[in-house]
């Protein structure tokens, strides 16, 4: 069931309570994924009521460990790593008294030994991998790949470098054969350091080398592009040639890397073709000539580079400050007669969502989807002027250097390169938002 609609059905009462649970658990994880522990937590807590006492045994063991994956972290945090123990030994009970299948039973052993391990306890690590073995699920060449991945990590704790190594190795092999790309991964990061442990240092170098290339192999597909999974409305075609790209720039006059943001912009766009930009910066970005401009019916591209702001209930009074005292807001992009079919928006927050329970609000860039948009380039998140523009200069490169206007592969093609260049940035900063 698609996000939105399962919470209109959790909303409205239409949902029983297991599957109210589902989505709930569900919640949680996209929340935690986002940095927002303390409210993945709460919704874990709305997931458990909503089970209820009377659910099975199966299902209540189920949600202990889908609530322990939410909670763990493998980071040098010990309260955040010890956090998922008591839900998995819990959940561990409850499949051996009430719910014999090997399956889950086997999975929660296997995670409650990598939150063992990650607050340096090898030996009940060990036990645990060794219960998990013992509990016999059907052949799953996944977790398989988990179990030797993990017997590496313990060796390595262990000091057995030699046994760490052939454990990767191991791993190297049934990643190659099940296309396991992580598992690739983790076996090359695992051989490197063993054979560092062991002073090869020539074949370890190759070995961190191989590690690298598998990792940015991987972020070459990782997804730029989510969906929000809304119904747009439709974006009437844009007329004339050629279309015409507004690009919006420091309004208020306070952010002078905005503004050469926006000139390099609109040299980048003269050089591709295909577009004549339309510059509106400092005192001209008024409402009036913001607003007028976006609803052109030739306007196919809207570039805005200044202060984005996130605020009110369920983010509905979020915006962009414009010249004059002038605002644009949510309200205002939702009225829009029509929306350009392309917008990138290079300021903070401009992809936030709502960071309470409901799922009812809307940030900017949702804003412009719903109001027609087919692509919106934006971040969920407070990001660095310079930045920005590193990050949008080098989109706006590719997207010349490709052809056509694929925001999402140009984009993570952008990203790549700011990491390449400095890796210590917060080069991810930017996503792409999709009806």
């Amino acid at each position: 069931m698609p996000y939105y609609a399962a919470r209109i059905a959790f909303e409205t009462g239409d949902l029983r309570a297991a599957q109210l649970a589902d989505v709930l658990e569900l919640e949680a994880e996209v929340l935690r994924l986002l940095g927002r522990r303390a409210d993945a937590e709460a919704t874990l807590l709305a997931a458990r009521d909503a089970l209820g006492a009377n659910a099975d045994a199966c299902r209540r063991a189920a949600h202990l460990t889908n609530s322990s994956l939410v909670l763990f972290d493998d980071g040098e945090d010990p309260e955040h790593a010890a956090a998922p123990i008591p839900l998995l030994e819990k959940a561990i009970a409850v499949y051996r008294s009430g719910c014999p299948e090997p399956a889950p039973l086997a999975n929660a052993l296997t995670n409650l030994a990598v939150a063992r391990l990650a607050l340096g306890d090898v030996e009940r690590a060990g036990a645990h991998l060794s219960e998990a073995r013992r509990a016999k699920p059907p052949r799953d060449v996944v977790l398989e790949a988990d179990w030797i991945a993990l017997e590496g990590r313990i060796a390595m704790r262990r000091n057995q470098a030699r046994r760490a190594l052939d454990f990767y190795e191991q791993l190297s092999v049934i990643a190659e054969w099940a296309l396991l790309a992580n598992a690739r991964w983790q076996a090359a990061l695992g051989r490197a350091q063993a054979l560092e442990a062991l002073g090869r240092m020539d074949p370890a170098r190759d070995a961190y080398t191989e590690a690298e290339r598998l990792l940015d192999e991987a972020s070459r597909h990782a997804p730029v592009e989510y969906g929000v999974d809304l119904a747009a409305q439709p974006s009437a075609p844009a007329e004339g040639s050629p279309m015409s790209a507004l690009v919006v720039a420091d309004p208020r006059g306070d952010l002078p890397s905005a503004r050469a943001e926006a000139q390099r912009i609109a040299g980048l766009l003269r050089e591709r073709g295909g577009f004549e930009p339309l510059v509106l910066q400092g005192r001209e970005a008024t409402h009036r000539a913001v607003c007028d401009a976006l609803e052109l019916t030739r306007t196919g591209l809207f570039h805005y580079a200044g202060h984005g702001i996130f605020e009110g209930r369920d983010g509905w009074e979020s915006g962009f400050p414009l010249a004059a005292g002038g605002w644009l807001s949510v309200g205002d992009v939702l009225v829009l007669r029509r929306a350009p079919d392309r917008v990138l928006l290079s300021g903070c927050e401009t992809a936030r969502a709502p960071s309470g329970s409901s799922a009812s609000g809307l940030g900017l860039a949702q804003a412009f989807i719903v109001a027609g948009s087919r692509a919106v380039v934006a971040s969920p998140r407070p990001v660095d002027d310079a930045l920005a523009e590193r990050v949008m200069t080098a989109l706006y490169r590719a997207l010349s250097k490709n052809g056509g206007i694929d925001l999402a592969a140009s984009l993570r093609e952008a990203e790549l390169a700011v990491r390449k260049e400095s890796p210590e940035t917060d080069w991810a900063a930017f996503r792409v938002l999709v009806p």
